[in-house]
């Protein structure tokens, strides 16, 4: 399930709040996210999670990304296509963004990039699919950290005092890579699990 909804907890600077927003310099609460997956081998599913918002005014400012998602993959084996697993990416990536206020509306948009964590949980079907196509039964599987980054076009809107909705569209893009041991040597395979990511959220302002 993907912590995407730190997909906003990247607004939480990306956006800054609006004067409108009372007198709240933070705002938490709930989002959704929504993914296209770039390859045919990665699918990443709806997400639900948090999202923050940091009260600042129009221009320019530093931010930060935690767009923690999944992805579910699969590969070639024995000559079909087989689920591999669920990779989990959580990056931690930093950037610049710029604002700007128009009373109750807020438009806005980042670029950040960074280092991204990652796990996999592999299903029995990969090893099953190793075991009986290629009469290899030791076959593990292993995803690298790598590389992530993030362009992210936002708009905020103030419903009343306090509270705040948000629509945002990025990009999430990511290719770790998925290593396969076993008796017949190691294979090593990049897949890109890169998203175009549209994300609906609500806040309430409490500080």
């Amino acid at each position: 399930m993907r912590l995407a909804l730190a997909v906003i907890a990247v607004c939480l600077a990306a956006v800054p709040a609006a004067h409108a927003q009372s007198d709240s310099a933070l705002a938490v609460g709930v989002a959704v996210s929504i993914y296209d997956t770039t390859s045919a081998n990665a699918k990443n599913p709806v997400g639900f999670g948090l999202v923050a918002r940091l009260r600042r005014g129009s221009g320019f400012g530093a931010t930060m990304g935690l767009d923690w998602f999944k992805s579910e993959i699969q590969t070639t084996i024995g000559g079909e296509q087989t689920p591999v697993g669920t990779v989990r990416i959580r990056p931690l990536m930093f950037g610049v963004s710029y604002a700007r206020q128009y009373a109750k509306l807020s438009i806005g948009g980042s670029l950040v990039a960074g280092y991204a964590f990652n796990t996999l949980r592999e299903t029995d079907r990969a090893r099953a699919a190793y075991r009986d196509r290629l009469d290899v039964p030791d076959a593990g599987f292993h995803a690298a950290n790598c590389f992530a980054w993030r362009p992210d076009v936002s708009l905020w809107y103030e419903m009343g005092n306090h509270i705040g909705v948000l629509a945002s569209l990025s990009y999430i893009g990511a290719r770790p890579t998925i290593t396969t041991t076993s008796r017949l040597g190691r294979h090593d395979e990049s897949v890109n699990v890169g998203a175009a990511m549209l994300t609906f959220g609500v806040v309430y302002g409490i500080f």
